[in-house]
């Protein structure tokens, strides 16, 4: 197999294939990562890549893995951090996490190197769910600022009124 380490940010894939360092645009469908991929192995087969699950930052590479077909172990960020810990690492940095992210392949269980699944309806109704919530809290923390401000007696008046209507 053909490890690769890649630590997602939000705008940079940094990736690390045991000998080099290379940097990719984070941005939909990869291209510049496929492109890499294509040159460098014959088949996308024998290819693992290792990231951590970042939340929304890492959803073009899972997505990209799926579409490609591409065998992935995706990371619990408390994991990679306690091996980082585990194998000396101290600094962080986007490359030296993602050289941290291809060591991981010595403790990589065969059942833990799949092909992500995308689910779009999931996928759909969780971006629904989290922006609800997100709505609820906002309008929460301002319900509480109006009423915290109408404890204040040097609160202008004309302040709570235009808090109150949004």
């Amino acid at each position: 197999m053909n490890y690769i380490g890649i630590d997602v940010s939000k705008q940079v894939l940094s990736v690390f294939n045991g000998k080099k360092e290379s940097r990719f645009k984070n941005e939909r469908w990869l291209k510049g990562l496929k492109s890499y991929l294509e040159k460098k192995f014959k088949s996308f087969d024998q290819v693992v890549i290792i990231f951590e699950s970042t939340g929304s930052y890492s959803n073009y590479l899972k997505e990209f893995c799926w579409v490609n077909r591409i065998k992935a172990c995706i990371v619990n960020p408390k994991k990679s951090a306690n091996f980082a810990k585990v194998i000396g690492n101290r600094s962080k940095t986007d490359r030296i996490d993602a050289m941290t992210l291809y060591k991981f392949k010595t403790v990589i269980r065969p059942e833990d190197i799949l092909i992500p699944r995308v689910d779009k309806v999931s996928e759909e109704l969780s971006a629904y769910v989290s922006s609800y919530e997100f709505a609820l809290k906002r309008a929460n923390a301002l319900s509480n600022h109006i009423e915290a401000l109408r404890y204040n007696p040097n609160a202008p008046k004309d302040l709570l009124i235009c808090l109150k209507r949004n």
